[in-house]
């Protein structure tokens, strides 16, 4: 997968995986920090759920996080505090333009 996000203000994250055998107990943390954009190439080392943490530690101001990827998946979902997640739309880029 290829990716870069970008948030409105600095953000504290974590971009960890955790194994469809041994969930959270077993979570792998690849890289954290406090920044306001990353960018880089991932490779899932196994299945399971693979992706971001964000958390806003300032109190008094909202912050939009743009995320883009590309790679070979077909789901992505959204864990935000739900019991649920919500599923977010995956699709094909277009096709190049003719020469």
């Amino acid at each position: 997968m290829l990716y870069t996000w970008k948030a409105s203000a600095p953000i504290e994250f974590d971009m960890h995986t955790e194994p469809d055998q041994g969930g959270a107990a077993k979570s792998d943390s690849f890289e954290a920090g406090t920044k306001g954009e990353g960018h880089g190439s991932y490779i899932a080392p196994y299945a399971g759920i693979h992706g971001w943490y964000w958390k806003n530690t300032n109190p008094t101001e909202s912050v939009k996080i743009t995320l883009q990827t590309a790679g070979f998946y077909s789901v992505a979902k959204m864990f935000a505090g739900d019991p649920e997640p919500s599923e977010m739309p995956v699709q094909d880029p277009p096709p190049p333009p003719a020469l």
